[in-house]
């Protein structure tokens, strides 16, 4: 029997080739998906300024284009049905809650979305012109400068500003550089209250009122001039009872006007209020005489001038302030006080006014308004000055003296003419005049309506021979001349103050 190889092969029967043809059936067209909304707060608007809001942003699915309703909107805005625009100006600030939407597509397919959002509205904006302390725009002070910065940002740049209801004398300045930004700034010329309203337009035309309060304008606090001179010569004594606190100037009629707002006072340091660097030390501060005192509570003068002082009147002025967060109002009322202990051995000094016994009470001047300065007369001379040394214990006697002075102004002049021994015959001292004028026109302007201090010191030397007083030394050693007369003349000094006081 032949056996033969067979090959067995095995193979895979498809379905197809068991049962036939088969094909997929595919749909002609597919169905779009369904409308969905991205139920989100829609963006917030603020009174007064338009606002705009597209619903179709917030759609997705469906088959555009989309049409709308919604349940509720924020006073002032309207829905644009067809275009899905919500838009128009807010007329109340708040927040519309749980805004249902329905939205329908180009193939009528419609769907409701509840609870779906808010829109809050927003306060108007304003211009930035309130003060965070006193709640509205700062008040201020008749003839005082007022200053207060306001600002304004809103809206597309630059801003043009109008301002409604200043007081005279104030006006509204934009800033030059920046219109986001003005000041309004003057000197208000009459007590009242004024309810003042910014009006800011932006660049788009759309304008923003601001309601900044009420401004109240008052009556400072104020010297009244006329009496402080017909009471007390133009200077308080320090240590007059009848004139010692706030209460006292207010009673006595030295100060007026309104007293609703604090008042305080200090000894302020600087040229005319009769401050010196009397410890000679520069990092300190100026300060009245050595020994005056202030009760800031009850705002009263007292103490004693030191007496490491030079003998003579010292006068000072107490500054009273009225201060809002725009505008400070000052009154400035001149306090005398006598330094009435000399050195042992120095002469014996005196001063005349007119005739009349005066080396304790200042000087003092009236000023109209732009009058310059002119205190003293030469030619008599009055105001008078004495310095009786008796003797010098020689048969030819000499003198001489020198003068300091803190005046304002450069312009100024001071001199002591006309200054001779007496009597005619012999030598028992000498005399000498005191004389100031001032008509620099910044200073007058400066100090027109108040009173201010000028002070001079005098030292005093008198000898037997012309070394010890430096009467042999040329003008041009003028300090050497000083050193010698301050050294030689046993501690004879006097210290004189000008009080210049505006008339009222």
């Amino acid at each position: 029997m032949n056996f033969r190889l067979i090959l067995l092969t095995t193979g895979i029967l498809t379905a197809s080739a068991l049962s036939g043809c088969s094909r997929d059936e595919l749909a002609p067209w597919g169905f779009p998906k369904q409308i969905g909304f991205n139920c989100t707060d829609f963006t917030s608007g603020v009174v007064g300024r338009p606002y705009e809001f597209d619903l179709n942003t917030l759609v997705n699915g469906g088959q555009a284009p989309f049409t709308f309703e919604v349940s509720e909107l924020p006073a002032g805005l309207t829905l644009d049905a067809d275009t899905g625009i919500i838009s128009g100006t807010p007329t109340a600030e708040g927040t519309v809650s749980d805004i249902t939407v329905t939205v329908t597509d180009a193939a009528g397919e419609s769907r409701t979305f509840e609870a779906c959002g808010n829109i809050s509205i927003d306060p108007p904006e304003a211009a930035d012109c309130r003060s965070d302390i006193e709640g509205s725009i700062p008040d201020g002070f008749v003839g005082f400068e007022y200053t207060w910065n306001v600002s304004f940002n809103a809206g597309p740049a630059p801003y043009t500003w109008a301002a409604n209801g200043l007081p005279e004398g104030l006006t509204l300045t934009v800033n030059d550089a920046d219109s986001s930004k003005a000041v309004i700034s003057g000197v208000p010329t009459a007590a009242g209250n004024f309810n003042v309203e910014l009006v800011v337009t932006d660049q788009a035309g759309t304008p923003t009122s601001t309601n900044c309060g009420e401004l109240i304008i008052y009556d400072p606090v104020q010297v009244d001039h006329a009496n402080l001179f017909a009471d007390v010569g133009g200077c308080i004594q320090v240590g007059d009872g009848d004139y010692d606190s706030l209460a006292d100037l207010f009673n006595q009629g030295i100060l007026g006007g309104n007293e609703a707002l604090p008042i305080t006072c200090e000894h302020r340091p600087g040229r005319g209020n009769g401050t010196a660097n009397w410890d000679k030390d520069e990092a300190t501060p100026d300060t009245v005489p050595p020994g005056i005192t202030l009760n800031t509570d009850s705002c009263s003068t007292g103490g004693t001038v030191s007496s490491n002082l030079a003998y003579g009147i010292y006068g000072f002025i107490t500054t009273f302030s009225q201060s809002t967060e725009a505008s400070t109002a000052n009154a400035y009322v001149p306090y005398c006080a006598g330094q009435m202990t000399q050195a042992p051995n120095a002469y014996d000094i005196t001063r005349e006014d007119m005739g009349d016994p005066a080396t304790f009470l200042p000087g003092v001047q009236q000023l109209g308004p732009g009058d310059p300065v002119s205190y003293g007369d030469s030619t008599l001379p009055d105001p008078k000055v004495t310095v009786a040394s008796g003797s010098c214990g020689s048969p030819t006697c000499y003198y001489a003296f020198v003068f300091s002075y803190n005046t304002l102004s450069g312009d100024a002049s001071v001199s002591a003419n006309k200054n001779a021994k007496y009597p005619d015959m012999g030598f028992e001292g000498f005399t000498h005049g005191i004389n100031f004028d001032d008509a620099n026109p910044d200073l007058l302007a400066r100090f027109a309506k108040r009173a201010w201090i000028t002070n001079i010191t005098f030292d005093y030397c008198v000898a037997g021979n012309t070394a010890d007083c430096g009467n042999d030394l040329p003008q041009s050693e003028s300090a050497q001349r000083a050193e010698l007369i301050r050294a030689n003349g046993d501690g004879s000094t006097y210290y004189f103050s000008l009080v210049l006081l505006p008339t009222n």
